[in-house]
């Protein structure tokens, strides 16, 4: 049972990696490949994150945790993709962003 557990895993990660690089033009599974990158833009924001604290014995045993929200510094970064399909050559975009912690 574990086994198959483990299969239908892998299984629906391949397949859902697989689909993620579909060509939009022949729907052909694992078939773009990034061809350049271009920022479009950065945007800083202060935003909401829980953190968790670990509470230690004097001998260094873990015995418990704490959550706690602290209001930190983010930064926004949008990037454009431009992507080709290894098997028609049709060309397209993607945009996408990324949240990274700090002030850049």
């Amino acid at each position: 049972m574990f086994i198959l557990t483990i299969g239908l895993i892998v299984i629906v990660l391949i397949c859902s990696y697989g689909h993620s690089k579909k060509c939009p033009n022949c729907l052909k599974w694992f078939s773009s490949t990034v061809k350049g990158k271009k920022e479009l833009g950065r945007k800083q924001i202060f935003k909401t994150v829980i953190r968790q604290d670990q509470h230690r014995s004097n001998i260094g045993l873990k015995q418990g945790t704490t959550e706690r929200q602290e209001q930190i510094r983010a930064t926004i970064i949008t990037y454009e993709n431009f992507l080709e399909c290894k098997r028609c050559q049709h060309q397209w975009t993607a945009i996408y962003s990324v949240d990274i912690e700090g002030w850049y």
